[in-house]
């Protein structure tokens, strides 16, 4: 993970990764602007709690893998536990 320079312009990369199982989701490796990603819709919490800067200018963005979403969807009950893939 490190800082991109490209035409003199630097920028960084988002790596998602799931909340639950903590499997990587993907990455974006583009300049782009966070508020095309949806970021500005989420509160000062939501933020605190998807979102985390690297030192590097990286950024971590927990998130739900598919297979996760699919377990909360049939279990609705197991989505109270911040872990419930051990």
């Amino acid at each position: 993970m490190s800082l991109k320079v490209i035409n003199g312009g630097c920028y960084m990369t988002y790596y998602y990764f799931c909340s639950h199982c903590k499997s990587k989701i993907g990455e974006l490796d583009k300049d782009i602007n966070s508020n095309l990603l949806g970021f500005n819709n989420l509160t000062r919490e939501e933020k605190d709690e998807m979102i985390n800067y690297l030192p590097n200018g990286d950024i971590i963005v927990n998130s739900i893998c598919k297979n996760c979403e699919e377990y909360v969807t049939r279990y609705a009950l197991n989505f109270d536990y911040d872990t419930f893939i051990q």
